[in-house]
């Protein structure tokens, strides 16, 4: 029901017995607020009871803000039951779809009044790219010393392993941020190929994905 409204319920068979939920038992309730409201009704040793759910609906002004992938249009749903729509580009269907990011309104309009709402929308790429060189030098100069991987997301969990031509581990980090200066124990390897195992979620879409390569490692 709409804000300040009230209304009556009526139950037509004078032959009944009532109790309403309020304790009442006429032929009728009044009600001028949102709740639960039951009868139960008997005819002798039958008796019935049903019960129904009031509502209020009071116009305001709403505001939300979304993120979605670059890749895929999102669709704007604001479906109410016995309303119409205008959004601010003119479409009156109770959902547009977007594709770029931007602050998106449309009003609502029922017999209670008029609700705003407001959609702040952002797009973001949610392909997350791991780039992993395939040869570093360390050398001691200033230029490729560290393997170490490029990456354009947001990751939550990360683990990388280094292993030699034997599959003994000789290096491994938590951190996406530290690569491998091409030591094990005190010594810089030998040239030579090696392997990298690298297991990664990213904050996107929390998906653990897992990328085995070699490195060479060349002096």
């Amino acid at each position: 029901m709409c804000e300040d409204e009230n209304f009556t319920i009526y139950t037509y068979n004078s032959n009944t017995i009532n109790l309403w939920s309020d304790g009442s038992s006429g032929n009728n309730l009044f009600i001028s607020q949102e709740g639960t409201y039951w009868l139960s009704s008997s005819i002798g040793n039958c008796i019935v009871t049903d019960s129904i759910n009031v509502y209020s609906y009071i116009p305001t002004d709403i505001f939300i803000d979304t993120t979605s992938c670059s890749t895929v249009p999102l669709q704007l749903i604001v479906f109410a039951q016995q309303s119409t729509y205008l959004w601010d580009n003119g479409v009156i269907d109770p959902y547009i779809e977007v594709n770029s990011d931007g602050e998106y309104k449309v009003n609502i309009f029922n017999s209670c009044g008029m609700n705003k709402i407001r959609f702040l929308v952002s797009f973001i790429n949610c392909d997350c790219f791991l780039y992993v060189p395939n040869t570093f030098t360390p050398d001691g100069n200033k230029f490729n010393n560290v393997f170490e991987i490029e990456y354009y997301c947001n990751l939550i969990d990360f683990h990388m392993e280094i292993f030699d031509r034997w599959g003994e581990l000789i290096f491994e980090s938590f951190n996406p941020k530290i690569g491998w200066d091409g030591t094990y124990g005190d010594r810089i390897v030998e040239d030579g190929t090696y392997v990298y195992k690298i297991y990664y979620k990213s904050q996107i879409d929390n998906l653990a994905q897992t990328k085995l390569g070699h490195i060479n490692v060349l002096r």
